[in-house]
């Protein structure tokens, strides 16, 4: 069995977590815009194609409402764990850091 190890760059963890919450943001008016198209009725006049076309925009905005959200609430979820990851990692630094520290005062004594 071999041991096996890697680094974590938590600079480069807590960049990644900081450029999703600007992504996030990002998302916030085109999501308010679509939303305000979905719940507006699009009144192209009182004849049939008319109603069809406006049917079938509304259709059109409510599915890109929703896969929008779908992945405003996948790059949260990533967020959510590039912060939890990135916060683990730095408590086990602390702690490592903090047994180093107690090894190396009482070898000293």
């Amino acid at each position: 069995m071999t041991a096996e190890s890697f680094a974590v760059d938590l600079g480069s963890l807590t960049d990644f977590a900081t450029e999703l919450t600007t992504q996030l943001g990002g998302m916030a008016q085109p999501l308010g815009l679509l939303a305000a198209l979905v719940e507006r009725d699009l009144r192209l006049g009182a004849f049939g194609e008319a109603h069809a076309l406006g049917k079938r925009h509304h259709e059109a905005v409510a599915e890109l409402h929703a896969l929008l959200a779908q992945a405003r609430d996948a790059i949260e979820f990533a967020q959510e764990v590039t912060g939890m990851v990135g916060n683990a990692y730095q408590n086990y630094d602390k702690n490592a850091a903090g047994a180093l520290s107690s090894v190396a005062g009482s070898l000293e004594a």
